[in-house]
């Protein structure tokens, strides 16, 4: 499951996770201070160990659990403690004492780790055996506040998953969809208000306090930092305030603090789908049926008019669901979908689908963006917290619409739809009215070592946004996979994980890793012999 996913603002739209616009009303929050932070530090047994909520299998590595309490607002002394998960995978040798891993979280902000049961857990050992098993390194897992089922406050929308299982069934286009889940969200906000919960205290600056009261509970003198997506700003922030406890940092389809990416959001989602069809173009097989890209708009449009009625069966549902396929929900799957590479593995078969009037070659795409439309545990609210705390406030949204208006007019109607509703959201008090301080919207300087690991085909998280920000990791390295796009980390891709254990091992000292860094300056490792060697490593299934 892509482990970083859209605003619960926008309808959920993958894309707009990273819509940042401007709040135009509104007062900068005031953080906690160092003082008040280290006061909470200071009490002890805030980590506490239960029984996992999962089973485990006799042949895994020992797996502890825990929830760790913290305020939900540093500043306070009396403020309600809230509690996030904390899984723990014990290093096969106690007389190897490297500094431990600890993984961010599922991205987002508000993508759940989802390590629920045995099943999950198993799936999540087999795709990071090499980080989790191989390194000889204690693992920490957590979900980030207000995220996952076993958050003792998981700031999820039921009422956004109510709705839009209605509002699919309906012929609208995006303007009128958002219009109509408003209400949902502002039934979210209220019901979450009732409990206690202050959204401005969902933030990244507040993870970063809670990653570092959980470090001193554990007695853990440094540790190395794997952030995926959103959890990659968590990293940063962490590296901001607590620097001299960070060995490393893995930073893999990474948000960057300094890049404000809803600048050119619009210019960014155009683009996307032009990657996609000029990949088309150019093989032979696809452009038989696709001889220009005005053939795959022609039939975006076509469906706007004249919509296909839609019997899917989501995943996570044991019932089926009516959807209305427009033009424009079309360009919701297709973008959700490229942030893996089904699409560009199976374009052929989807045009002549949609010219044949039919949808089974994107019948996968569509259940999948049906599912996390209706995903329970997908933190809604968390995320809206998010960006209009720490994103917002540093874009300018006139020029954001602006540009978006000069796209073609079937995507500048979802683009506008979409900023103009995030930003209202934001700016009418449904979540907060806080603005975090100019420090968030900064890049960091670190010469922490840092490996960045990247798809070329990311449609959200534009490789090209990272190129400028590296003089800003003083002690770094990048890894491009040409064959991925953003889920690259969470795929089957063992190359990339193997890769990070590798960096986090030597950190350039030894052979091995100074190889990796002269393939940083020619960005793609796969095409080299350096990395071939580096990727040869086998990795098989956990099994008895």
């Amino acid at each position: 499951k892509p482990l970083t996913f859209c605003s619960a603002l926008a309808n959920r739209f993958s894309y707009l996770l990273l819509i940042l616009l401007t709040c135009l009303s509104g007062q900068s929050a005031l953080a906690a201070t160092t003082a008040q932070v280290e006061g909470w530090f200071e009490k002890k047994g805030a980590l506490q160990s239960v029984p996992c909520w999962f089973e485990k299998e006799s042949y895994w590595p020992k797996i502890n659990c825990y929830h760790m309490k913290v305020p939900q607002d540093y500043a306070l002394q009396n403020d309600i403690m809230i509690h996030f998960p904390v899984v723990h995978i014990d290093r096969p040798n106690k007389y190897i004492t490297h500094p431990p891993i600890i993984h961010l979280g599922g991205g987002g902000p508000g993508s759940p780790m989802q390590l629920d049961s045995k099943e999950d857990m198993q799936y999540f050992l087999d795709r990071q055996r090499d980080l989790a098993l191989n390194s000889f390194r204690d693992f920490y897992v957590i979900d980030p506040r207000g995220v996952g089922k076993q958050s003792s406050h998981a700031l999820n929308c039921d009422e956004y998953v109510s709705s839009i299982q209605t509002i699919l069934a309906k012929k609208l286009n995006t303007e009128q969809t958002l219009t109509q889940t408003k209400e949902s969200y502002r039934l979210c906000a209220e019901r979450h208000r009732a409990l206690g919960i202050d959204f401005s205290q969902y933030n990244s600056l507040n993870v970063a306090h809670d990653v570092e009261y959980l470090r001193r509970e554990l007695e853990v003198q440094k540790w190395s930092l794997l952030g995926i997506s959103y959890g990659a700003r968590y990293a940063q922030t962490i590296a901001r305030e607590y620097s001299d406890v960070i060995q490393s940092m893995v930073l893999a389809a990474g948000t960057l603090s300094g890049v404000h990416y809803g600048r050119h959001y619009g210019r960014d989602f155009a683009k996307a789908f032009q990657r996609l069809l000029d990949h088309c173009l150019k093989n032979e097989s696809c452009t038989k049926d696709m001889p220009t890209d005005a053939i795959f708009w022609k039939q975006v449009e076509k469906l706007e008019t004249n919509p296909i009625k839609v019997e899917v069966k989501p995943s996570n549902s044991e019932t089926s669901l009516t959807m209305m396929l427009t033009g424009q929900r079309l360009l919701d799957v297709m973008f959700s979908s490229l942030y893996g590479v089904y699409l560009y593995n199976n374009f052929t078969p989807i045009i002549k689908s949609l010219k044949a009037g039919d949808i089974e070659a994107l019948r996968d795409p569509i259940e999948d963006w049906v599912a996390f439309e209706t995903q329970l545990d997908y933190a809604d609210a968390s995320a809206a917290a998010h960006y209009c705390y720490e994103k917002y406030p540093f874009i300018d949204y006139g020029k954001a619409i602006a540009d978006a208006k000069k796209l073609r007019p079937i995507l500048a109607a979802v683009v506008t739809s979409e900023l103009k509703f995030l930003k209202q959201q934001c700016i009418d008090g449904t979540w907060h009215n806080q603005q975090a301080p100019s420090e968030e919207g900064e890049a960091i300087i670190t010469d922490i070592p840092t490996l960045f690991i990247h798809g070329r085909f990311d449609p959200v998280l534009p490789f090209r946004y990272l190129k400028p920000q590296l003089k800003n990791f003083k002690n770094s390295a990048v890894l491009v996979f040409d064959g991925h796009a953003h889920n690259l980390f969470s795929s089957s891709n063992h190359c990339s994980t193997s890769i990070a254990n590798m960096f986090i091992k030597t950190k350039f000292e030894r052979p091995y890793a100074k190889q990796m860094k002269r393939v940083h300056n020619t960005i793609d490792l796969m095409a080299s012999s350096a990395g071939k060697q580096l990727c040869q490593t086998s990795v098989s299934t956990i099994k008895p």
